[in-house]
């Protein structure tokens, strides 16, 4: 008897045996979401979910009948058991055996506006937003709420759109817990060809080497989303972006070309008028030929200067002109008004699109109380306003007559009304020559009369006794021609200001420098440095 109710126990046990089905043990979720399945017996009436999420087991769910699928969200982050009961109302409830999973998932946010999408109907509007730009932590997205518009999400996340026909719908993402904001999807009928125009593109000249453009929006309208093609251009390579093409022609290579556009808007197209492509073997970079003002110009607070280019080159020549760096104009003249304190730099820049010519100034602005002398006050320093006799300088309103001490004439000139002119020539020397030869010969008759001549009255043999002092005609002072004092060489007046300057630190560079910028001649200073 005993034997036979084992028997009957052990059928019984064997009879309630639990399949559990997912998820499978030792399972990781990267979801927070976990959905469980499991299968009782066919005699089972009703099935148990057991789990410790919350640190002991507990009963989570029971489903009537023989199996059981059941989801519960958001289960945090950890390692958990789990099992099934099955129970068939005659015998005690009998378990599976316990299984493990862990649940380990980033946490998925969303964060900004998608904005609304138009595109063209028939025409795929290829990634146009990428998801990972709005969603955070997020690795699948589900999307709802469209039905005619194709809606596509590749494996980077970017997001097409497509359709055949127009429509308008809202649609939003998911993922996980998170979800986007509505966007709204609206594809547009495509315009026929018959709407769309292309004007004449004119020919196009351009310099061997060098690139050229041509904006073809400016040429083609009538419809939104229009792509353009070009047809082949021999030895031209052309590429387009954005509406514009831009013409490569080969290296070194001189002659004519020819291409043709094709506007497309959906399943419609037009095409453009064939245009000349001329290269031309004359390749002229941009120059500046002349520019104002020649020198670095110094400003006061407040003032003006104007600044002038002329340029020369090939091609479609433009001009920027900067101001520390910010453009301010594009005309070939800049006028700096309202001038600050500091050091300034306007810069000119001439560009055929390719090459480009600078000139640039430094531009110094600076109170005249606040400029800064290298050289003690002295015949260079302005002082007061106007010209002053003894400034070093022969201004226009002084001349030799009223200031011989700025405006000095040369050692061939003398100053005759307040000019200096030539010296006149004179035959002094010959005179000269001629008188004090008169001299000496007229001292040489005297002497000759002196020693020649008997005296009177006296014996033969007293006249013999006597000497007679015959002098030499060198001796006689009557025959000096008395010579006027030579003439005592006028002061240099850079000498008491090359004294000075040296006194004050000044080396002889920075005093010549000084002196060439106040408009002495190189030579003036040179003999004012022999004589310091």
């Amino acid at each position: 008897m005993i034997l036979f109710f084992a028997i009957i126990l052990a059928e019984a046990a064997l009879a309630l045996q639990v399949t559990q089905t997912a998820p499978a043990n030792a399972t990781t979720s990267t979801s927070p979401n976990v959905t469980f399945s499991c299968t009782g017996p066919a005699s089972a009436t009703n099935v148990t979910l057991n789990t410790d999420l919350t640190g002991t087991f507990a009963r989570n769910y029971t489903a009537t009948g023989i199996s059981l699928s059941y989801t519960i969200y958001n289960i945090p982050n950890g390692a958990y058991n789990w099992n099934c009961l099955a129970a068939d109302g005659l015998t005690d409830e009998i378990a599976s055996t316990n299984s493990t999973f862990t649940v380990n998932f980033t946490s998925t946010s969303f964060s900004g506006t998608i904005p609304s999408q138009n595109f063209t109907a028939g025409i795929t509007a290829s990634n146009a937003f990428d998801l990972d730009t709005y969603f955070t932590g997020a690795t699948s997205f589900t999307v709802k709420g469209n039905s005619t518009i194709t809606v596509s999400i590749a494996s980077d996340n970017q997001v097409s759109f497509s359709s055949s026909t127009p429509a308008n719908e809202t649609i939003n993402f998911t993922s996980g817990s998170a979800a986007s904001n509505n966007v709204r999807l609206s594809a547009a009928s495509a315009i026929t060809a018959s709407n769309i125009t292309c004007t004449a593109i004119p020919n196009q000249t351009f310099a061997k080497n060098t690139n050229t453009t041509i904006s073809l929006g400016t040429y083609c309208s009538g419809a939104i989303n229009i792509t353009y093609t070009a047809s082949s251009a021999p030895h031209i390579t052309i590429t387009i972006a954005n509406g514009t093409a831009k013409l490569v022609p080969e290296k070194d290579w001189v002659g004519e070309s020819a291409v043709r556009f094709t506007a497309t808007a959906g399943a419609s197209s037009t095409s453009t008028n064939n245009i000349t492509l001329k290269v031309t073997g004359l390749s002229n970079p941009p120059k500046i030929d002349m520019s104002l003002p020649a020198a670095d110009p110094k400003l006061p607070p407040g003032g003006m200067q104007v600044f002038t280019i002329t340029k020369s080159g090939s091609g479609n020549l433009t001009v920027k002109w900067y101001l520390d760096d910010a453009q301010v104009s594009t005309a070939d003249s800049y006028t700096y008004k309202d001038a600050t304190n500091g050091t300034h730099t306007i810069k000119a820049v001439v560009s055929d699109g390719t090459q480009e010519a600078t000139k640039s100034w430094t531009v110094t602005v600076q109170a005249a109380q606040e400029e800064q002398q290298a050289e003690t006050p002295s015949i260079l320093t302005e002082g007061e306003k106007g010209p002053k006799c003894g400034d070093g300088s022969c201004d226009s309103t002084e001349n030799c007559g009223v200031c011989d001490e700025d405006c000095i004439c040369a050692s061939d000139k003398i100053c005759e009304n307040n000019k200096c002119s030539l010296k006149p020539k004179t035959n002094t020397g010959i005179l000269l020559t001629i008188l004090i030869s008169v001299i000496i010969m007229g001292g040489g008759a005297v002497g000759y009369f002196l020693i020649t001549k008997k005296p009177k009255d006296l014996p033969r043999n007293e006249a013999s006794m006597d000497k007679i002092e015959v002098h030499p005609a060198s001796e006689i002072t009557d025959f000096y021609v008395k010579m006027p004092p030579p003439e005592t060489k006028a002061k240099n007046p850079l000498d008491d200001y090359i004294t000075k300057a040296r006194s004050d630190g000044l080396t002889d560079d920075q005093i010549k420098k000084n002196l060439k910028d106040k408009g002495w001649a190189q030579q003036q200073i040179e003999d004012a440095f022999k004589t310091a």
